[in-house]
């Protein structure tokens, strides 16, 4: 039986936390899915590639599709350091189906704020921040940790480690928690040094969850770390505009710790996203289907 153009649509969500791929039908209905490793194609290209075919192989098994069905089918991948027109051709071409390839800033807006206006702020290993209002779309940031990223988990971890080594010098009294990472390194500097020096963000961002429970906690150092991380976001939303009737999402694995150290008149636009990143990729693959 000849295959149907499009009768599948695949979306693609990668970051430097892991590749996540789904395969749903025309109607929607999500037939498959997969995850796999980091998917940076900033940090490395290669590895990004890799891990999101591991994804898509992962999909098709569980949704039983055999190779020419995926052939035929219609994907959007929204991967994370796609800046370039190069990377995104590359990225297209190492996979089997047509496939459209834009940052995860696009597929991330799409997924969270539906057909709302308002403004998105993602905040996991990196962070994204975008919004939508009457159809014109702006984001900020996202140039990658070494020189962007604020507020995002590879930020924060980075910024403990340095306020670490500092208290080590005596040029700032220790807390708990810059104790707990000294303990983590065996007390030896030149280890957390080694470690940054090659540390992805992926690995730096694994402290994230230990600076935002020591700021729930009181941690003078936690709590100035988190709140350097919500004084960008205010910026960032004062940049955007928040017009009446406009939401604030906050997604991601660190985006719903900054609320409380948000702005009252910002937190009166709080809503639920309407999906996530992997929905607006599979919105975006529905779109380019027709």
């Amino acid at each position: 039986m000849a295959v149907t153009t499009f009768q599948h649509i695949i979306g693609i969500d990668g970051g430097g936390s892991g590749a996540r791929v789904a395969i749903a039908e025309r109607d929607g209905k999500v037939v498959g899915k997969g995850t796999s490793g980091p998917a940076n194609a900033t940090s490395d290209l290669d590895g990004a590639i890799a891990n999101i075919r591991e994804a898509l192989a992962q999909a098709a098994d569980e949704a039983a599709l055999p190779d020419p069905v995926i052939a035929a089918a219609c994907a959007h991948a929204g991967i994370a350091g796609a800046i370039s027109e190069t990377e995104q051709t590359k990225i297209a071409e190492a996979l089997p189906m047509k496939t459209t390839v834009t940052e995860d800033k696009q597929t991330a807006l799409k997924g969270a704020l539906g057909d709302r206006d308002g403004i998105l702020l993602s905040i996991g290993t990196g962070s994204l921040i975008g919004a939508r209002r009457k159809r014109k779309i702006r984001f900020l940031g996202g140039y990658g940790l070494p020189v962007s990223d604020q507020a995002s988990g590879a930020w924060l971890g980075r910024m403990l480690l340095t306020e670490t080594l500092l208290c080590h010098d005596g040029l700032a009294p220790p807390t708990a928690l810059t104790r707990r990472i000294m303990d983590e390194f065996d007390n030896d500097a030149a280890s957390i040094a080694s470690f940054a020096a090659q540390a992805s963000p992926a690995e730096f961002a694994r402290f994230a969850p230990q600076i935002t429970e020591a700021a729930d906690d009181g941690d003078p150092i936690a709590m100035n770390l988190v709140q350097g991380g919500s004084i960008y976001l205010t910026q960032a939303i004062d940049s955007l505009g928040l017009g009446r009737g406009d939401v604030l999402c906050l997604a991601g694995g660190l985006g719903p710790a900054y609320a409380p150290w948000l702005m009252p008149s910002h937190r009166r636009h709080l809503a639920d996203p309407a999906g996530t990143a992997l929905d607006g990729a599979l919105a975006l693959a529905r779109k380019a289907a027709r």
